[in-house]
């Protein structure tokens, strides 16, 4: 029973990684199921949801059927108290059911201040009260009784009413404490201090906390099943953590590295040793792959295959098989440029367009250009126009410009 803002963003989920609710849910998938609209809310009820019809029914059918006749009213009441107040700001929220919870996504049309954050996380939980204050109301005037002994052995309306209050006040009431990705854990982010992007992470650290204190109490009174939720939540809010963690440190040897390719431009080549020494050290494979290649590339275009082969053979990701052939062709191999062309044709990227690029220009094949790029994934206009301009350049300034042209023009280029 929790919301999911799904605001424009121009962050990478790694940058802000709470932004959601959507990891919280397993059981939640892009899978069909029941559809229908109610009050212009397009609602999805997934398979996952009637499962709780065949794990109850192997027991009692008549259980599972009344299980099923107070649960989905209750999720959807609460879910629809998200999917009004998101409404209010101009967004078309969906509604999703699935196995003993909901979620309800929207776009709002501008982000939504800490307030407005706040009173859609609370709505839900305040409809699903408003319903369970409704069932108090009922059993106290048809004197229906609610006791513990009607909610696991009660007949008839007592037992429904029963599990009316318990799912909608005391699971509700659950799903206001300050553990992400319940509703209680969206409005405690809302209120911790600092920018929006460090926000989340703070909540996190507080969810884990929260999560831990609350699994054990709860395992000590034996609400076995809500122990092992709190234990989920724990663990999702610590992954949370870890993985905000990783992505600061590839931030900041990101920014160690454009700045040292900053150095390199200005004519600083001590600045080829910081970017060997990010690339050795980094763990974000992606920027290695790109220090290795940009290095091999340096070595060998300055007719240093030796200094080319040992970042080579350093490397600690892989290396796009054309650029051993690069090597190979600028340390004298004649068949160097056969072999950049066979790995592009076998695997064409914007790197080992590069790649090709440079060795039929050095192999003093520059026709051989068009065709091969050809060969591979269909092109671009401007990526023809490049590949022609590289063709048709006999010396080296020109078809420097070619070669930026064809990489820019290459999608995922690495510069």
């Amino acid at each position: 029973m929790r919301w999911w803002s799904r605001a424009p963003t121009t962050e990478t989920p790694a940058e802000h990684p709470l932004y959601g609710a959507d990891v919280a849910l397993p059981l939640a998938s892009a899978s069909g199921g029941l559809r229908f609209s109610l009050f212009g809310f397009p609602v999805r009820v997934e398979w996952s949801f009637f499962l709780i019809v065949l794990f109850f029914g192997a027991v009692d059918v008549r259980w599972a059927l009344v299980w099923m006749a107070v649960l989905f009213p209750s999720i959807l009441v609460h879910e629809l108290g998200h999917a009004f107040a998101a409404r209010r700001l101009g967004a078309e929220p969906d509604v999703i059911i699935y196995a003993f919870g909901g979620l309800t996504t929207y776009v709002p049309t501008a982000p939504p201040t800490r307030a407005q954050a706040i009173g859609v996380s609370l709505a839900g939980p305040l409809a699903g009260f408003a319903l369970g204050l409704g069932a108090v109301v009922c059993a106290v005037v048809l004197d229906a009784g609610l006791s513990t002994d009607d909610l696991s052995r009660g007949e008839g309306l007592a037992r429904i009413l029963a599990l009316a209050v318990w799912i909608n006040l005391a699971w509700g009431a659950l799903n206001l404490l300050p553990v992400l990705p319940l509703d209680g854990g969206h409005v405690m982010q809302e209120l911790l201090p600092g920018e929006a992007a460090d926000r989340p992470v703070r909540a996190a650290v507080v969810s884990v906390v929260v999560a831990a204190l609350t699994a054990a109490a709860f395992w000590q009174i034996e609400y076995r099943f809500a122990a092992f939720l709190m234990v989920v939540f724990g663990v999702q809010s610590l992954s949370v953590l870890v993985a905000s963690r990783r992505h600061r440190a590839h931030h900041a040897t990101a920014q160690a590295a454009e700045a040292a390719l900053g150095r390199l431009q200005a004519g600083d080549s001590s600045a080829l040793v910081d970017l060997e020494r990010i690339a050795a050290h980094s763990g974000d494979p992606h920027l290695v792959e790109q220090l290795t290649t940009l290095l091999v590339e340096i070595f060998a275009s300055t007719n240093r295959p030796d200094e080319a082969r040992r970042i080579l053979a350093g490397a600690s990701v892989s290396v796009h098989p054309a650029w051993y052939g690069y090597v190979g062709l600028v340390d004298g191999d004649p068949t160097g440029c056969q072999q950049v062309i066979d790995a592009y044709r076998n695997r064409p990227s914007p790197s080992a367009a590069r790649c090709l690029t440079l060795a039929c220009l050095r192999a003093g094949r520059p026709l051989d250009v068009p065709a091969v790029l050809a060969s591979g994934r269909p092109l671009t206009p401007q990526q023809v126009v490049a590949a022609a301009a590289a063709a048709r350049s006999q010396h080296r300034e020109d078809a420097a410009v070619a070669i930026e042209a064809i990489l820019s023009s290459s999608p995922g280029g690495h510069r």
